[in-house]
């Protein structure tokens, strides 16, 4: 798998697995869940993977992405390698600063008559006092 186009990124390497969840008797017998992984040798590419996707870096220095969503060996390699490049690739991209926005009279309105209604509910199942 030669897509070394990114400086700073090692030998990428894929590694297999059973995978859990559904697939009934078909994940106790098939390595269906997909990891690719790669050394990241440029200290530079690094720093920024760690920011941004910090789950996805070790200690060695690998950064890794796995796919276990589909019960095909070859779908989960081609998502998962997908993800590594697009991830590698976001990298660099600058996020959008959000602009704050304020919610709308009437998403306010609708959420306050949910309230009311919930607290009309829940005021029903209470024991009625006698005086």
């Amino acid at each position: 798998m030669e897509h070394n186009m990114f400086a700073g990124v090692g030998e990428v390497r894929e590694r297999t697995s059973r995978s859990s969840g559904h697939g009934g008797q078909n994940v106790n017998k098939r390595e269906t869940r997909v990891e690719v992984y790669a050394q990241i040798i440029g200290p530079e590419l690094l720093e920024k993977l760690r920011d941004r996707f910090p789950a996805s870096v070790n200690e060695k220095g690998e950064f890794s992405v796995v796919c276990s969503e589909t019960r095909s060996q070859a779908q989960n390699k081609a998502i998962a390698s997908e993800r590594f490049w697009d991830r590698i690739a976001a990298v660099d991209e600058e996020s959008k600063e959000r602009i704050p926005t304020k919610p709308k009279r009437s998403a306010k309105e609708q959420r306050l008559q949910t309230k009311r209604h919930v607290a009309e509910k829940k005021a029903t199942r209470k024991p009625i006092r006698e005086w």
